[in-house]
């Protein structure tokens, strides 16, 4: 494939799915506030598998947005991407990939750029601006390669961080496209730190997939800003507020083993059937504190959150199971009797 026909197939992709997608837009940018990097939600969803994007729309203002296939869409801080265990591997040798972050050969996560059915498989679209709503332009970057004008929406990482800005994150962050020539690497937080030329561009209407790197396990808040031209010629640029967009690299929200957005008596069993396992333990095993192995320091994490997500009735009737060495078993298993409402609430997509 020759570089300038890359923008083009962008333009020309997943055509089918842009009306659903812009609707779906339209109502979260009517709700938005002036605020947009909110911390994670508590009961953030959750999202695994499914077909999702990071989305940028403008029509007379910005608006930044997850949108999953399944989940709909979603304020940013109200979903949690979540990169499980298959994601793991182990970095490729060459200097082309000293911007992940850690030596050749070390330990990495990387969401794919191609699809694989048991990770998040996500990408990046723009479907909320029309592609008269901002100006045309030939992008001189050269790792867009563009030799004809088009509508280009920058989005700009501006900070990588932990759960909160003050907290910093757990390891680096990079984003790269995987061409013949070797990564095209477009984010990197490893080399000589952010600037602004850490970003992607996408074409109004556009999609494209990625791959996601992260050097360690935890929670990560990525910054963006989406950014674009109203006026000819490179004139009159608009960019949109920061927007904080939360992954979570084998782990999600706290004490929840089953990742249903609840801490409830399910993710108890998981951390009970896994008592004592390690030392390469995960949190879908119940390590809630991240350390390789499931163990009663664990059990205070699911002890401290327990309730969360679970409507008032339910909270009414659920007591914290106290766990013992000896009668663990026990314990499970009359808690596995109990009765738990599992309704999930629908949010609204506006920033609460």
């Amino acid at each position: 494939m020759t570089t300038p026909l890359r923008f083009l197939l962008t333009l020309a992709q997943t055509i089918t799915d842009r009306a659903m997608a812009k609707l779906t837009c339209c109502a979260v940018l009517c709700a938005a506030s002036t605020s947009q990097a909110l911390p994670l939600d508590p009961v953030a969803e959750v999202l695994t598998v499914e077909h999702t994007d990071i989305s940028s729309g403008y029509s007379g203002g910005w608006n930044m947005s997850v949108q999953g296939y399944l989940s709909g869409t979603l304020a940013p801080h109200q979903a949690l991407l979540f990169v499980d265990r298959p994601a793991r591997g182990n970095r490729p040798a060459g200097t082309s990939f000293d911007f992940v972050g850690v030596a050749a050969g070390q330990k990495y996560w990387r969401l794919p750029q191609s699809q694989n059915s048991k990770l998040l498989y996500l990408g990046a679209n723009s479907y909320g601006t029309d592609f008269l709503d901002v100006a045309s332009y030939v992008e001189s970057d050269p790792r867009v390669g563009a030799t004809v004008p088009a509508p280009w929406i920058k989005c700009t990482v501006t900070g990588v961080h932990g759960l909160t800005p003050e907290t910093p994150a757990p390891g680096a962050f990079s984003i790269w496209s995987s061409e013949d020539a070797g990564p095209n690497v477009w984010v990197s937080s490893a080399q000589g730190g952010l600037t602004s030329q850490d970003g992607l561009f996408i074409i109004a209407q556009g999609h494209a997939h990625f791959n996601w790197g992260f050097t360690a396990r935890g929670i990560y808040g990525i910054d963006i800003v989406a950014s674009a031209y109203l006026g000819p010629g490179k004139t009159n640029p608009t960019a949109s507020e920061t927007y904080t967009f939360y992954f979570g690299v084998e782990a999600g929200l706290p004490g929840d083993a089953t990742l249903d957005s609840i801490v409830d008596g399910a993710d108890y069993t998981l951390w009970a059937d896994r008592y004592l396992s390690g030392p390469d333990a995960t949190w879908r095993d119940g390590d809630f504190n991240l350390d390789g192995l499931v163990d009663g320091a664990d059990y205070t994490i699911w002890a401290d959150h327990f309730g969360t997500g679970m409507p008032e009735p339910s909270l009414a009737v659920s007591a914290v199971p106290e766990p013992s060495t000896l009668g663990l078993g026990l314990v499970a298993a009359s808690l596995g009797a109990l009765t738990f409402v599992r309704r999930r609430c629908r949010w609204s997509v506006a920033p609460q």
